[in-house]
């Protein structure tokens, strides 16, 4: 059986995207660092939003940046 712990979405505006999260799902933040705001979504689960630039830096290859008008290999 596999358990969700943690999604990580690299994203352009760290503070926006957590304001979004938590004004539509109530999602708390329970750790916020200026690159990074991790969120949670319920018991022992996650939802990271990593600055797109030091995101790049943690994993050692660029973050793509979404190109306007289209849309990304993401879903959730």
């Amino acid at each position: 059986m596999m358990i969700h712990d943690l999604t990580i979405l690299a994203v352009a505006d760290v503070e926006r995207a957590a304001s979004f999260y938590t004004a539509a799902f109530g999602w708390p933040a329970v750790v916020r660092v200026p690159v990074y705001v991790e969120l949670e979504v319920g018991p022992g689960r996650g939802l990271g939003l990593y600055q797109r630039a030091g995101f790049g830096v943690n994993t050692g290859r660029p973050a793509a940046a979404p190109v306007p008008g289209h849309t990304t290999s993401t879903e959730l």
